[in-house]
């Protein structure tokens, strides 16, 4: 089930109308409205206002295929030394945070050895999205 379906489907169990999930969550009916038609997506800090409205956490109302993280904010200094700059709070498909997750625990060699992989992986038409379809997971 996507998201658009999950928030229609917990806002009915829940018995609450659009109109009454809005005041609750404090955002628009039309918001709601949007949402559940999968018409718009809504920001981290709404799936938070919606998941504490329905008493569920934002992993049930995200479902399985994505997860709030902490991603952090990276810049260059002027020495061209990566600093951190700040935390906010972010979307992650699960396969994807799964991926940089591993990624992470790789050492310089493994990480270049995953980058050669993907790069022959990606040489195969097979294993690419259609550019045309927007409609194609985002894993």
């Amino acid at each position: 089930m996507n998201f658009s379906e999950t928030l229609y489907t917990i806002r009915k169990q829940k018995k609450l109308s659009q109109k009454k999930l809005a005041e609750i969550a404090n955002v628009s009916q039309a918001s709601i409205n949007y949402w559940e038609k999968g018409q718009r997506t809504p920001s981290i800090e709404a799936i938070e206002k919606l998941a504490n409205a329905l008493d569920v956490p934002t992993s049930q109302l995200l479902g399985e295929d994505y997860m709030i993280d902490d991603g952090f904010i990276f810049t260059f200094d002027n020495e061209n030394d990566l600093k951190e700059v700040g935390q906010k709070k972010l979307i992650f498909p699960t396969k994807r945070k799964t991926l940089l997750d591993a990624f992470s625990q790789l050492n310089t060699d493994g990480q270049d050895k995953v980058i050669e992989y993907t790069e022959d992986i990606l040489e195969n038409p097979k294993y690419k999205k259609d550019p045309g379809n927007d409609n194609q997971d985002q894993e």
